[in-house]
């Protein structure tokens, strides 16, 4: 809608392949590129971003089903990071961020 303030996407979730959902705010991952999803409305691309340095570190367009999965290009040292996701239109408008987010990524685990 012209002239509408987008709304704030909600933090994602990662997936249960790439770690673990400690609670709503804060997820942990053995992996460099874990994989993320959430909703938002269709055909618009979300950019999850580093807040340290605001470095987009992924990006996915929103299925027709208003499911993205969002998978981190720019890899991850082993750290915490504080994360952040925006929705960005067809026309280039950018929403509100999302709440802050944690991801706390752990030393691989070896078999």
């Amino acid at each position: 809608v012209i002239g509408q303030q987008m709304p704030s996407p909600r933090a994602p979730a990662i997936l249960q392949s790439s770690g673990q959902q400690v609670n709503t705010r804060v997820a942990v991952t053995p992996l460099s590129n874990p994989t993320f999803s959430g909703s938002y409305e269709y055909n618009t691309t979300i950019q999850m971003i580093n807040t340290a340095n605001n470095e987009i570190i992924g990006t996915a367009v929103v299925a027709q089903n208003n499911n993205y999965t969002l998978k981190v290009t720019k890899p991850l040292a082993v750290g915490k990071y504080n994360l952040i996701v925006v929705a960005v239109d067809s026309s280039g408008r950018v929403s509100h961020p999302s709440r802050t987010f944690g991801l706390q990524v752990t030393e691989p685990r070896h078999s």
